[in-house]
């Protein structure tokens, strides 16, 4: 990206709407295949996840970066599923630092199935911007 050259902003869910996490991290390490690949998810999302029919395929290839979300406690969740307890190293939790308090992906798009674009600080304009040009978020349910 402009801002950070370590940063790269990729619309291949855009052009593959119907992809879940699998096919686009199969994509990304398809491009990038010397490459340790983590999902990045909230904790408010992790225990629906973790009932996903592939876990297993998922926590074999990838790994999960888990941003805690309204102070959950991340372990509770993981130990109720025995996939994802057993594979306990697959899983790096990241606290929320205070900066992105109230910052959620699953807001952003929430704003935008509703019509309301403006979602403050929580999107890099760039960001916004491409989301308004595109129709993705709009049919979200």
């Amino acid at each position: 990206s402009e801002d950070d050259s370590r940063l790269e902003v990729s619309d291949i869910e855009c052009r593959h709407a119907k992809w879940h996490a699998m096919e686009t991290m199969r994509y990304f390490k398809s491009i990038y295949p010397d490459s340790e690949l983590y999902y990045l998810i909230g904790s408010d999302n992790l225990a629906m996840f973790l009932r996903s029919h592939r876990l297993v395929e998922f926590l074999t290839d990838f790994h999960f970066a888990v941003v805690i979300r309204n102070k959950e406690y991340v372990e509770p969740i993981l130990a109720e599923n025995n996939d994802a307890f057993t594979r306990r190293e697959r899983f790096e939790i990241i606290p929320s630092p205070i900066e992105n308090d109230g910052i959620s992906s699953t807001l952003v798009r929430e704003y935008y199935r509703l019509g309301i674009p403006d979602t403050g600080r929580m999107l890099h304009p760039k960001v916004a911007e491409l989301m308004q040009e595109t129709t993705i978020y709009k049919n979200f349910q």
